[in-house]
């Protein structure tokens, strides 16, 4: 989980965000974006432990609101469904 949202779920989004703004267009670049993106993600949980960082609060409510309106706005509905 990065601030509150599962891993899985944020990545999928990102990749919709993607191919709306056309950097992604072939399944094989969809891919790529997944496997790149889960890398990143594990990298940046896995530093937010060993550091021991907590986000305040507010940073996972502002994630959380700017994560379901961006879902919405797309029309991800696995994604929408994890964080309304």
């Amino acid at each position: 989980m990065l601030f509150g949202i599962a891993l899985p779920a944020l990545v999928g989004l990102l990749i919709e965000v993607l191919k709306k703004v056309g950097l992604v267009v072939t399944g094989d670049q969809a891919r790529i974006a997944n496997i790149v993106l889960s890398a990143l993600g594990a990298l940046a949980v896995s530093l937010l432990v060993e550091f021991n960082f907590e986000a305040p609060q507010i940073v996972v409510i502002i994630v959380a609101a700017v994560y379901s309106i961006v879902a919405s706005a797309l029309g991800y509905t696995a994604g929408r469904s994890l964080v309304v």
